[in-house]
């Protein structure tokens, strides 16, 4: 009799360690699970703030490149078509070499997107659970790609008469001792430039593609800014 209950004593203790050790490995695993979220969280909110460093960045570059590139871009091509009318003399606050430079400029500026090919190409973008973030990113980034693509080509021929007129020497020159083009030599550059028989056409064209470039830059400005918006509603920075 003793015997058995001896016996029946052992399994209590079997099954009570059981329980211990079921609710041990249950509590770890419960445990490694939270960690895991938990560094995910804020492996996401990292990853959140660098998107916003990067998008606040990209709204300054595009506005300050508009204000500043495409702006002296329309000035420098205007400048060229009255320059061929009236045959004025050489404006040096216009017809300097940085503005020359802008006039042949093809293409919107970069984004800065390494954070977001970074979440892209290492799946990281999963940690991200809100649908219109996720969305609004991809819309983002997307549509600047696509539209950098078309962009990437002039429409006309302003850069190839271009480096067909200008001396290339000169031009060289002043790009590497960061220096203006000689009057002379720019002055006899920009009347062979507006003497091509295709000057007028190039301009023009080069006009109505910075036309697209602006109308296109400011809808992705807008994108930028929404997706910034977006980002702050849904992860505040004191959050």
């Amino acid at each position: 009799m003793m015997k058995w209950s001896y016996y029946k004593l052992d399994w209590k203790y079997a099954i009570g360690e059981l329980i211990i050790i079921t609710t041990g490995v249950l509590f770890a695993l419960v445990l490694d699970q939270w960690r895991l979220e938990r560094a995910d969280h804020i492996l996401n909110l990292e990853y959140v703030s660098r998107l916003k460093t990067d998008l606040r960045a990209d709204f300054t570059h595009f506005k300050n490149f508009e204000e500043v590139q495409l702006y002296n871009k329309k000035m420098v091509l205007i400048a060229l078509l009255n320059f061929q009318t009236v045959g004025q003399s050489i404006n040096d606050s216009i017809f300097n070499r940085q503005n020359l430079d802008y006039s042949q400029y093809v293409a919107l500026p970069n984004s800065q997107s390494a954070t977001f090919r970074e979440m892209e190409s290492s799946g990281k973008l999963n940690l991200l659970k809100n649908q219109e973030v996720l969305l609004a990113i991809d819309e983002y980034y997307n549509q600047h790609k696509l539209l950098s693509g078309i962009l990437a080509n002039p429409v006309g021929e302003y850069r190839k008469i271009f480096v067909n007129t200008i001396p290339g020497v000169a031009y060289l020159d002043s790009r590497i001792n960061n220096e203006n083009l000689p009057d002379t030599e720019l002055q006899a550059g920009l009347r062979e430039l507006t003497s091509h028989p295709g000057f007028k056409a190039a301009v023009n064209s080069e006009l109505h593609y910075t036309a697209n470039m602006i109308y296109w830059l400011d809808i992705i400005r807008q994108k930028c800014d929404e997706l910034l918006t977006i980002l702050e509603g849904a992860y505040p920075d004191n959050h």
